[in-house]
């Protein structure tokens, strides 16, 4: 073959190499304009949710709906604290896109997004999964929290990377999951019951 038709090859290999990443690049591009500003959840009624499973690598939570109130299953089943639920739920519920990008694993090692059950990984890679389940046990809403956003100085802002466990895709949500407790008792109701002391005297 001759020098100049192997040139001539390789020039419009390159070409259509060229086409096939800008299209790529164009279709990615695309795809994540259309989810920003979508919300993460968009289908999570707040009166479906009947448990509610938070697992960090520090502990686990598991919160349940009864007959009357919410309480903390692994804790006796003691009343729960139905105003940290309620804003767990609108904040999941709430959540917008911001930006998305794909997961590696260099990625989740940074943003500690691995799920909090792999025992090969250290601690400070991992994030609080939470699973909120309706009355037949149905995952509702199945996500790992990361770590909060920095901006260009450094400072923490109030918006959090996610990941679905089932799908290698990184989210960017605008809802602040910095009072997410990981631990049962500060799940507790505070003043579960409400005692009239002319009755205790």
């Amino acid at each position: 073959m001759k020098l100049k038709t192997v040139i001539i090859l390789l020039v419009i290999f390159c070409i259509l190499l060229t086409v096939v990443l800008l299209r790529t690049y164009r279709k990615n591009t695309t795809e994540q304009q259309a989810l920003m500003g979508r919300k993460l959840f968009d289908h999570l009624a707040a009166a479906d949710i009947t448990a509610i499973a938070l697992t960090s690598p520090g502990g686990a939570v598991s919160l349940k709906q009864n007959e009357t109130i919410w309480t903390v299953a692994n804790r006796f089943n003691y009343p729960a604290d139905f105003a940290k639920i309620s804003d767990l739920v609108k904040n999941l519920a709430a959540a917008k896109i911001g930006r998305s990008f794909k997961a590696s694993a260099e990625i989740e090692s940074r943003l500690a997004l691995y799920p909090p059950d792999r025992n090969d990984i250290p601690a400070d890679q991992k994030g609080t999964r939470i699973v909120l389940t309706d009355r037949q046990a149905k995952p509702l809403a199945d996500i790992i929290i990361g770590k909060q956003r920095q901006d260009s100085a450094g400072m923490s802002t109030d918006m959090y990377y996610a990941i679905r466990p089932s799908a290698p895709e990184v989210y960017l949500l605008d809802q602040n999951f910095r009072f997410l407790d990981k631990k049962p008792s500060a799940w507790l109701q505070q003043n579960p019951l409400d005692l009239n002391p002319k009755r205790i005297e």
